[in-house]
């Protein structure tokens, strides 16, 4: 995923691998590996790496990159134009947090991205909202 990923941002902006290792500090060896999906860079590495291309972190490592996710601002804002789900262990993913992290901040109605709501007996259903989850990485 990672990969591809960067492959597909790489293309869009025009940039070689050379030069992504010249802005990104990153040995041509270890930025092979990314690019043939044999390993991936930690989290410092993945900011490094969208910084240089100027894009976000989720550009790179969500499995729907973000452009699945079109809000329709003029007929009905934070709807979405292509349905998708995501997952609690998606947005854990994404922020860099654990899974009960997530749960917790969306129980306690603390995440301004999602919420939850308690059902039957100690169960809980996570409502988390893929546009807002972006916004709120893209601002933090």
């Amino acid at each position: 995923m990672f990969a591809e990923n960067l492959k597909a941002v790489m293309k869009e902006q025009n940039v070689s691998q050379k030069e992504l290792c010249d802005m990104t500090g990153i040995s041509a060896s270890s930025m092979s590996q990314y690019l043939a999906g044999k390993n991936k860079p930690r989290k410092d590495g993945i900011k490094s790496i969208a910084d240089a291309l100027k894009c976000s972190v989720i550009d790179l490592t969500y499995v729907d990159r973000p452009t699945r996710y079109i809000s329709d601002t003029e007929s009905m804002p934070g709807a979405f134009l292509t349905p998708g789900k995501m997952t609690v262990k998606d947005a854990a993913r994404l922020l860099g947090k654990s899974t009960q992290f997530v749960r917790s901040a969306l129980q306690q109605n603390i995440a301004p991205f999602g919420f939850a709501v308690k059902g039957r007996g100690n169960k809980w259903v996570y409502h988390i909202s893929p546009g807002k989850l972006f916004e709120y990485l893209r601002g933090a």
